[in-house]
């Protein structure tokens, strides 16, 4: 079951919405973690899921794999698995 987060103490899902207007947060009491949804998205809203809870992690994480990100996120996934 999941749960939609609308607000919450530290403004985190204001501050995701102001990334994109279409992202939706829910709480998957299942997992027990937070989920990054998005309402434009082609064939599925899930974008990202977090830890077991909302704090400032999460808008980094979104800011670091938006869709404008993947090239340098690709890149540097490359450069770690050179290594690997």
């Amino acid at each position: 079951m999941k749960i939609e987060i609308k607000d919450d103490v530290f403004d985190i899902v204001s501050r995701l919405k102001q990334i994109d207007s279409d992202y939706f947060v829910l709480y998957n009491l299942d997992s027990g973690r937070f989920e990054l949804h998005c309402k434009n998205q082609a064939h599925t809203s899930y974008c990202l899921s977090f830890e077991d809870r909302l704090d400032y992690r999460a808008i980094e994480k979104t800011l670091k794999t938006r869709k404008q990100n993947k090239d340098k996120l690709f890149e540097e996934l490359k450069g770690e698995n050179k290594w690997m």
